[in-house]
């Protein structure tokens, strides 16, 4: 076994952020992600995500406690239904290579 000095660290394999939509009841604008995955866990408020990933296009409902996945290329877009700001902790593989990743879709 080797000692935890012999080792080199890790590097980092993802981001993990708060995902904050605008305000209650309020749409994100649709986007598509160039080299990342997501998983988003969502903590507090109600509403829809829309997925598209080619033909398939899906709208789920999400509010506490719902988990779902966000393939490479999806496009995808998220509305709030509630008062309450749709909140979401988003886990980015790999990490987040900054604002040019996301990619506006009409």
């Amino acid at each position: 076994m080797m000692s935890a000095s012999a080792t080199s660290p890790l590097p980092p394999t993802c981001t993990i952020a708060l995902v904050l939509p605008a305000s209650a009841r309020a749409t994100s604008k649709p986007i598509r992600h160039r080299n990342v995955e997501e998983i988003w866990f969502f903590l507090s408020g109600q509403g829809e995500m829309w997925r598209q990933q080619d033909a398939r296009i899906e709208v789920v409902r999400v509010g506490p406690g719902d988990c779902i996945t966000i393939p490479r290329g999806t496009h995808f877009q998220f509305h709030s239904l509630s008062d309450e700001p749709l909140l979401a902790l988003g886990v980015t593989m790999p990490p987040w290579p900054g604002e040019h990743e996301a990619i506006p879709v009409s």
